[in-house]
């Protein structure tokens, strides 16, 4: 897979367009990042989904504060003040809590990964 990315002065992202998709593979195909995964316990976010790696570790964290509802991981996200940039805006963001939605048990993100840098 390949993109194409135009800059503005400044280092602000204009543009950013995929020239070519590569088909899913592995683990991969399993991904629930976008779709949201169900999110009941540790036991759940270890067995039943495949998520993206750094949204995996903020609930890990999460949960391992003992936390059982999930109505407070976008707050427990916002203080964790993760710096990233949204190509398809041009905006930088801190905390992730700006591109993750949480609907009862189910987390997901807004963005896909290809849309972020860290």
């Amino acid at each position: 897979m390949s993109f194409e990315v135009c800059w503005l002065g400044g280092g602000s992202a204009q543009a950013l367009t995929q020239t070519q998709a590569a088909p899913v593979k592995g683990l991969w195909t399993e991904d629930v990042t976008l779709s949201g995964a169900t999110v009941t316990g540790m036991s759940s976010l270890t067995n039943d989904v495949v998520i993206l790696p750094k949204l995996f570790r903020r609930l890990v964290d999460f949960l391992n504060l003992g936390n059982t509802d999930l109505s407070g991981f976008p707050a427990f996200l916002a203080q964790a003040q993760d710096r990233f940039l949204i190509l398809s805006t041009g905006q930088f963001t801190t905390g992730l809590h700006a591109v993750v939605e949480v609907i009862n048990s189910n987390v997901r993100m807004t963005h896909p990964t290809e849309d972020l840098v860290w």
